[in-house]
């Protein structure tokens, strides 16, 4: 907690059967490493969802953390390297699904979004390859990887309909 802290980000998404992703809950801040844990726990009670944590560096211990509490938790955990970058796969395709049409970003009737969307989508709009990705923006990514390792992208998956959950843990 505190300015110097990290930042941990969530992104919960629902895939839908016509391939579009509809932006269920983006959340951010600054939390020590016992309120992260409830936190993952409460976005899977509430959105059922496969929750896919980074696990670089200190982001472990909160793997740890939860795992201690309840090894039920459907918890993944995401190494991020060189996959970043991947043409296919990495963090620019979340950009190539928004230019495709693919992704539902909830907003009011003059197009203003929740304060932490908007993050979300300042995120993407400043983003450089060279510079730190922004948090949420890397949440998404994993929250999209998720659904791709379990085939919901394409249409398969025993559940098109399951959302999947992103956090990340990056430092500022």
């Amino acid at each position: 907690q505190g300015e110097e802290a990290d930042y941990t980000a969530f992104f919960t998404f629902e895939q839908l059967p016509d391939g579009r992703r509809k932006i269920l809950d983006v959340e951010f801040g600054q939390w020590d490493a016992p309120t992260i844990v409830d936190k993952l726990f409460d976005k899977h009670k509430r959105y059922n969802s496969v929750l896919r944590v980074e696990n670089n560096a200190a982001q472990q211990a909160v793997l740890e953390f939860a795992r201690k509490k309840n090894l039920a938790l459907p918890l993944k955990a995401h190494t991020t390297g060189r996959n970043k970058a991947h043409p296919e796969y990495g963090v620019q395709r979340v950009f190539m699904d928004m230019q495709n049409g693919v992704w539902l970003i909830p907003n009011d009737a003059q197009g203003r979004c929740h304060p932490a969307v908007q993050k979300w989508v300042d995120e993407c709009l400043y983003y450089t390859p060279s510079a730190h990705t922004g948090d949420l923006l890397m949440a998404s990514w994993f929250a999209r990887e998720q659904c791709r390792e379990f085939g919901m992208l394409d249409g398969g998956g025993e559940r098109a309909d399951t959302g999947a959950l992103g956090m990340n843990i990056l430092s500022r």
